[in-house]
């Protein structure tokens, strides 16, 4: 194997993918390309892995792939003879190609169609004998799946339990109509209205492999253009919306970012038994938590926030408040405001409905920041709903709330997505998302994806959606509301125990597998769906504090600070150099903006390592199973971390 030392991935773009479907199908299915390719991205910030984004101009030279352990290809569909050899040859000599999606290669750079002898559609030479598949998938399963087989025991669904990962795929574009090789692994299986078809291939090939997967999987944890789906069919009718997938209870969004996380972790242990990433807690917490409250009432003005406040300082906690600045409810006060930034508490916006401009928002933001203490700066907006957004062509500009956001000099978003098929304006354009990421919006200047303001999603509006729930069964049963909100006050005790429980729930889930918690809650009285009441801080939400207090590794912080670090998380993790060679490590990053950003390294035995930055020994470290957690310092200047 001729190839280097480095534990770094590269992320192929292809332009020549990009024009070609423009050029075929205009708009829907270049989105369709370019979601693929974002949510690798995702996954590989979000896990932190050191990647470079390379354009597929890059492949043409087989040195440029040499200098990377995984090479991966989301949804490239046009690809030149050259790069295609290159590629097979990075495989031969140990390096790992991830292909996701069922299109493949099938087109020259001049737009022709490559075919084989009988005129079907065909792969570059030797690119068929390296995926581990006897022909390309020739048929177009678009009606989605089930995952009907799933080989728990590989490496590829560790940590995932057999029902995490019986995931029902919505209508993709799944391949069929061709077999794998002997000598390949079946991972998973997907059964589609026509037959059972591979999902997850895995081809060991010369010294490297190559990974297949034969479905969107990028693409379906990234589906940035809304999460209800109205296509228009060629008849004018309106096509069957899709069933959303980000529902926590069923984890699909995160189980799928989970397996392409474990294909990354199973490919390094192949090329260089180890694995090297940036973890995505602070100080190396299992769970960051973000308390946030929407203060929508009169009553959450004057009573609920010192109710819920007097819970976090007995506990030493902060957390961010949404304020409306043109509330019917209540008037701003710029004394309490003041006492609360002074307390370490983040005050944001808390927007009306969705913005048709920018200028509406820089009003309000304008009310809030007056407000506020000279030179406070509001970082974090969230309002009720999101814009739905869809342009008829590339060429339109037509800007999504976020985009108002970044524009408005907001770092983070906060909205809660929501699901509505009668009210379009109140239909989220993001994905629901268990850790922090990077929205993009189509820019018609740019003909490309721009990156937005990061979105710090909430999980839950546990208080307002269980308590809708009951009240709207109870409402049916008594007819009047009145009579359920008695009902409500007399099982008060009953409903709060219920809530901590789906609370705590929640939480676990987050806590186990290392992902954020942020929840949403209301300063409103119980009777308005709230938490602010004292009985439901006293009996809900201290308690839970508590609970979260009891885990450990458990770091809480406001969305803004949050959103900050993770973006000086971000800017080490695309300076992070890391090289593996006769048992040492070594790890250089050029700086590290902020405290608490924390390195992983996964090895075969982790017992008495031998650690050092910049030469001296470090301390600030420890151990879980094989796993070593390093915590750097701050730094302006580089880092060099070695172990052994």
């Amino acid at each position: 194997m001729d190839r280097g030392s480095s534990l770094r991935v590269a992320l192929v773009i292809s332009e020549l993918t990009n024009r070609f479907w423009l050029q075929k199908t205009g708009s829907w299915m270049l989105r369709r390309k370019y979601a693929e390719w974002v949510g690798w991205k995702h996954a590989l910030e979000e896990y932190g892995y050191p990647f470079d984004v390379i354009a597929d101009s890059e492949l043409e030279k087989l040195s440029n792939l040499l200098q990377y352990s995984i090479v991966i290809l989301p949804e490239v569909s046009v690809m030149s003879d050259s790069a295609a050899e290159n590629l097979v040859k990075f495989v031969e000599r140990g390096g790992v190609l991830i292909i996701s999606s069922k299109f493949g290669p099938f087109w020259h750079p001049d737009g022709t169609e490559r075919v084989d002898r009988s005129g079907l559609p065909a792969y570059p030479p030797k690119f068929t004998d390296m995926m581990g598949v006897d022909k390309p998938p020739v048929e177009d399963l678009v009606k989605g799946g089930v995952f009907s087989y799933v080989d728990l025991g590989h490496g590829i669904y560790n940590d995932l339990s057999e029902e995490e990962v019986r995931i029902a795929l919505a209508a993709r574009s799944i391949g069929g109509g061709f077999n794998v090789l002997a000598d390949s692994i079946i991972v998973s299986k997907i059964r589609t209205d026509a037959n059972e078809v591979p999902a997850i291939v895995v081809h060991e090939y010369g010294d490297g492999m190559c990974i297949y997967f034969n479905f969107q999987i990028g693409g379906i944890v990234a589906d940035y253009e809304n999460d209800v789906q109205n296509e228009i069919e060629k008849d004018g009718s309106v096509a069957k919306e899709l069933p959303r997938r980000e529902k926590w209870t069923q984890g699909e969004c995160y189980v799928l970012k989970q397996i392409m996380k474990n294909s990354l972790d199973y490919a390094f242990r192949k090329s260089h038994g180890c694995v090297v990433r940036v973890w995505q807690g602070v100080n190396a917490a299992k769970s960051v938590v973000i308390l946030t409250h929407d203060v929508d009432s009169r009553y959450g003005q004057d009573s609920g926030i010192y109710n819920l406040k007097a819970e976090e300082k007995r506990r030493g906690f902060v957390s961010t408040w949404y304020f409306q600045s043109d509330s019917p409810e209540y008037s701003l006060d710029s004394n309490e405001l003041s006492a609360m930034i002074d307390e370490g508490h983040e005050i944001g916006l808390h927007g009306t409905d969705s913005y048709e401009n920018r200028s509406e928002m820089l009003h309000e933001k304008s009310i809030l920041k007056s407000f506020c203490p000279p030179n406070y700066d509001v970082k974090s907006e969230r309002q009720h709903y999101l814009r739905r957004v869809r342009l008829d062509n590339l060429d339109e500009e037509s800007l999504p709330t976020h985009a108002y956001e970044a524009e408005s000099g907001f770092i983070c978003s906060s909205t809660l997505p929501a699901y509505s098929t009668t009210e379009p304006r109140k239909v989220n354009s993001g994905v629901k998302c268990y850790s922090p990421y990077y929205g993009t919006s189509w820019s018609a200047y740019h003909q490309s994806l721009v990156e937005l303001p990061i979105l710090i999603l909430p999980l839950i509006l546990q208080d307002v959606w269980i308590e809708q729930i009951f009240i709207e069964k109870l409402t049916a049963l008594f007819k009047l509301k009145c009579l359920a909100k008695l009902w409500i006050w007399i099982f008060s005790r009953h409903f709060e125990s219920k809530f901590l429980a789906k609370w705590i729930e929640i939480f676990d889930y987050c806590y186990r597998k290392n992902v954020t918690f942020c929840l949403l809650t209301h300063s409103d009285s119980k009777y308005e769906e709230g938490t602010g009441s004292p009985s439901r801080t006293k009996n809900l939400y201290g308690p839970f504090l508590d609970y979260i207090l009891s885990k450990g590794r458990v770091f809480v912080t406001t969305a803004a600070k949050y959103a900050e670090w993770w973006k000086a998380r971000r800017e080490a993790l695309r300076n992070l150099m890391v090289d593996s060679l006769n048992g040492k490590i070594v790890a250089r990053i050029s700086k590290t903006e902020k405290p608490g950003i924390t390195l992983l390294f996964e090895m075969a035995r982790v017992d008495s390592p031998s650690l050092t930055i910049n030469g001296k020994k470090w301390s600030s470290y420890f151990i879980e199973e094989n796993r070593l957690f390093v915590t750097l310092p701050q730094s302006d200047s580089s880092l060099v971390i070695e172990v052994k």
